[in-house]
């Protein structure tokens, strides 16, 4: 089916680059807003550091979100955060378990040779926490429903798992994300913080 593509295309399709001529294997998170931005152009905020305003003044972490856009569905105002995972181990409860819509979503991480177990179901849930009250503080804004969609390399589990507790929390796979922004239904638009309930931002 792609063999007969354009070499430039045929390397997009497959995940690589073109840079000065030479083609480089593309960042999983690059792949990940490439197959976004192929259907919805410009709609994607990277990066977006906001901090919760319940913590003690000793906890001045920020929560970083990978990727957030707006759209509307039915007269509603949604906002995405997209968690990326350029990783393809993980794992449930334990780690010979997949994850699963009951089970945690977990990961190990090596910070300076100390193997560190980080459960990603609640690091995106502090995510979703501090965009809710960041919401909170815009003035005559619409009530808003926030979504988290972590969107992961793995290959052994399904292509969308959904959160028994929390059903606007999924764990994808690339073809999972791909497909979950398919439906004609879904009209996207730019993401504003400024101004959630405008639409036309």
């Amino acid at each position: 089916m792609t063999r007969n593509l354009p070499l430039k295309y045929y390397a997009k399709y497959m995940g690589w680059l073109c840079l000065k001529g030479k083609y480089i294997q593309m960042k999983f998170v690059d792949e990940v807003r490439d197959k976004f931005d192929s259907k919805f152009p410009f709609s994607l905020l990277s990066n977006v550091i906001l901090y919760r305003n319940d913590r003690k003044d000793t906890d001045l972490f920020a929560n970083e979100i990978d990727c957030l856009f707006h759209y509307e569905n039915n007269g509603k105002d949604h906002l995405v955060i997209v968690e990326v995972k350029d990783r393809n181990d993980i794992y449930g409860d334990t780690q010979s378990q997949p994850p699963t819509k009951e089970s945690s979503w977990k990961l190990i991480y090596n910070d300076n040779e100390i193997r560190k177990e980080k459960d990603i179901k609640k690091q995106v849930e502090d995510q979703a926490e501090s965009l809710r009250q960041f919401c909170q503080n815009i003035p005559k804004s619409a009530p808003v429903m926030i979504e988290e969609w972590i969107v992961h390399k793995g290959k052994h589990i399904r292509p969308v798992v959904a959160d028994r507790s929390n059903d606007q929390l999924k764990l994808l796979t690339i073809e999972g994300f791909k497909d979950h922004f398919e439906p004609a239904s879904l009209i996207f638009q730019y993401v504003s913080l400024v101004r959630p309930n405008c639409r036309r931002c």
